[in-house]
């Protein structure tokens, strides 16, 4: 199952291409002809577990966009409709139950239908440093995801990695709102609880 998420490429390909590298995440990405593959970075002042649940959950936590239609199958698998700047762009997104990886993280795969087709998936590992604040590594990836319907003609691949990534890190650009994708997340997992 590995070649689905295209580990090797994230890991030792020299194609990439950095779109943002800042104090709150990191982001890359390379197109191989009508396939796309992106990465999201961040830490998180959350444990793995949170964090988890939180990817697993509602995603109550994604502004300015909309996600409807969830339904938990029998098998374990999550199905929700994602318009992840609200209107226009539509993708249906099943995810799976999260699977343990090494170093006591978890990834959790994502089927993408619609207007992009393919593999999405989380890894979600624990940090090691000296502090005592609980840390988590976040990933989200495009796995070789292609895109569907008026979106090659309006924006190409590159162009629709460039904006899927923008709104992961909370800045899509006119005319839509800031504070999209992963911002919600963040948030709601580092909201310190009242006195």
């Amino acid at each position: 199952m590995t070649h689905v998420f295209h580990d090797a490429v994230f890991d030792h390909d020299e194609r990439w291409i950095t779109l943002f590298d800042g104090e709150r995440f990191q982001q890359r990405y390379f197109i191989d002809g009508p396939l796309m593959f992106t990465e999201t970075t961040t830490s998180i002042r959350a444990s793995v577990d949170a964090v988890r649940d939180a990817i697993c959950g509602p995603w109550d936590w994604w502004h300015h966009g909309r996600c409807e239609n969830r339904q938990v199958r029998n098998d374990g698998k999550v199905e929700y409709d994602l318009w992840p700047v609200r209107y226009g762009i539509h993708v249906h997104e099943t995810s799976y139950p999260p699977v343990a990886i090494d170093g006591g993280g978890w990834r959790v795969r994502i089927d993408l239908s619609d207007h992009a087709i393919g593999v999405a998936y989380f890894d979600i590992r624990p940090e090691t440093d000296e502090s005592t604040i609980e840390r988590t590594r976040l990933s989200g990836r495009f796995a070789g995801v292609r895109i569907h319907g008026f979106l090659p003609r309006c924006f190409g691949t590159k162009g629709f990695a460039i904006r899927h990534l923008r709104a992961e890190r909370g800045e899509p650009g006119f005319p839509f709102r800031k504070g999209t994708g992963w911002v919600g997340l963040i948030e709601r997992l580092e909201r310190r609880p009242a006195n």
